[in-house]
């Protein structure tokens, strides 16, 4: 018998006994599960989260006490309103043990209206009265020394994307350009030669050509019948 809590008193009590029947022992068990009562006890694993601007963010807060706690309720900002899921944020439930549950505002992606102080809130009946406690979690934009934003893995990757897209670019464009640069010195070549093909001949070459075409002309004429 235990006149107050003593520590490890909670458990599973068997007793047993034994009755003498014609001369033989008949044995029965029976067992009592004890667990003492406790006001809820409402915690969180830090009361200051910094946050960066498009990043992930999780606000974890738990309730412990016996009979347990229901539900963890949070608040945000001093409202009465209570925060539920809703687009960029969901919370998450969990039970941990019979005595204890979490509760987890998962913050997808966090802007400046998501940030400021949360409260979470968990209650139990102890003996017929209601027990509450709470948690207030302080969220707020982290700062990093000479840089507006911390760069994620997934931007440097998209990053060296980009990089890699405006380098083939260039030297599309460049490439493009030395072919332009070919193609028009061909030309030119081509224009030069056609040029040197068409150009007048001297006067003393074309009164040669002149004589020779009458020469041609005066055979054809004379051997005709």
């Amino acid at each position: 018998w235990y006149q107050r809590r003593v520590r490890g008193s909670e458990g599973r009590y068997t007793c047993k006994a034994a009755v003498l029947i014609s001369n033989r022992l008949h044995y029965g068990t029976a067992n009592v599960d004890v667990t003492v009562v406790s006001a809820v006890v409402v915690s969180s694993p830090t009361v200051n989260v910094e946050a960066v601007l498009d990043q992930e963010v999780n606000i974890t807060c738990t309730a412990n006490g016996w009979p347990q706690p229901k539900q963890i309720m949070w608040y945000h900002n001093d409202s009465e309103t209570v925060v539920t899921s809703y687009n960029n944020r969901q919370i998450i439930n969990e039970v941990v043990s019979y005595k204890q549950i979490k509760s987890v505002i998962w913050i997808k992606r966090m802007s400046p209206e998501l940030m400021g102080k949360y409260e979470c809130r968990g209650s139990n009946i102890v003996l017929g009265s209601m027990k509450t406690d709470k948690a207030i979690i302080s969220v707020f934009e982290e700062r990093l020394e000479g840089v507006e934003k911390a760069i994620t893995s997934k931007e440097m990757l998209i990053i060296g994307v980009l990089a890699a897209i405006i380098l083939v670019v260039i030297l599309g464009v460049l490439l493009l350009l030395v072919f332009r640069h070919r193609k028009k010195k061909r030309e030119k070549e081509e224009y030069e030669r056609l040029k040197r093909d068409v150009t007048p001949r001297p006067n003393g070459a074309d009164t040669t050509l002149k004589a020779d075409k009458e020469r041609t002309a005066h055979t054809a004429g004379s051997e005709s019948p």
